[in-house]
């Protein structure tokens, strides 16, 4: 087969002695070709080249097979900042600025034609779609999706990944650091969780008082206006057990003998 980057002719075929731009409609892919693209790298200078054929120069009662063309065989190069090489068979427009001279890639792909999207797009409702067989990246120093409500998804070294509602409901994950935040009416900050390395840290804010649990170093802490432990049984110190129960009396009864716990053990 003919090397990609060897292909010249059907480019000063197409490409007027005047060097006037050209624009062309045809079909990704060569006819009895598999490989419709050269990948750009390091090596090649990095332009990614397509392989298309026109409807342009076929030859008279020539039928093409459902899906291809039978013109022109030509290269053209992908154009940012979506670069984009469209599945074999798709129908695109091709220019040929007669200024880029006449050598394999002289022309830009610049649009797929052919049907919308079968679901999920509508007079109102706009869709960016590669085809259920190509991934897409969006990159660039940060990356925002937003909506007219304020809500959005944004990843960059400044915000790490963040997201939030409209309401302010937010989560961020920067520098190996999970914060959930949840607001009140007033925008302030009711319900906090913390997550790092180093510490787990869960905060509520309320009328009557602030909670707070805090573990690290292999100590937890947990403050607010009332505790309370509901469980079948309850263990306090690393050598508690049923001998060691906690022994319980009556509030207010002065010189009535407790009695040991059948749910509380304390490490003597």
């Amino acid at each position: 087969m003919t090397p990609i980057s060897a292909r010249s002719f059907n480019e000063r075929t197409v490409i007027r002695p005047d060097k006037s731009p050209e624009l062309e409609v045809g079909v990704v892919g060569w006819p009895g070709n598999d490989d419709i693209c050269s990948i750009g790298t390091e090596d090649n200078d990095g332009r990614t080249l397509v392989r298309v054929t026109l409807y342009r120069g076929a030859t008279p009662g020539d039928e093409p097979a459902p899906g291809e063309a039978a013109g022109y065989q030509v290269t053209v190069r992908t154009s940012g900042p979506l670069y984009h090489v469209p599945p074999k068979g798709t129908e695109v427009i091709v220019a040929f600025p007669g200024g880029f001279g006449m050598a394999p890639g002289s022309g830009v792909l610049l649009a797929s034609v052919g049907p919308t999207p079968g679901i999920q797009f509508r007079g109102n409702k706009a869709k960016l779609d590669v085809g259920p067989d190509q991934d897409i990246v969006i990159k660039g120093r940060s990356v925002t999706i937003s909506d007219y409500d304020n809500r959005y998804l944004a990843v960059g070294p400044d915000t790490g990944t963040m997201m939030a509602d409209e309401d302010g409901t937010m989560m961020q994950i920067k520098d190996r650091q999970i914060t959930i935040v949840v607001p009140g009416d007033d925008g302030v900050g009711k319900t906090v969780l913390l997550l790092n390395v180093d510490a787990i840290m869960m905060v509520h804010a309320a009328a009557a008082g602030t909670s707070v649990v805090n573990m690290a170093d292999g100590n937890m802490l947990a403050t607010g206006q009332q505790g309370s432990l509901i469980f079948g049984s309850v263990n306090i110190g690393s050598a508690a057990s049923p001998v060691t129960a906690a022994v319980v009396a009556p509030v207010g009864a002065p010189g009535i003998a407790g009695v040991g716990s059948s749910s509380v053990f304390i490490s003597p």
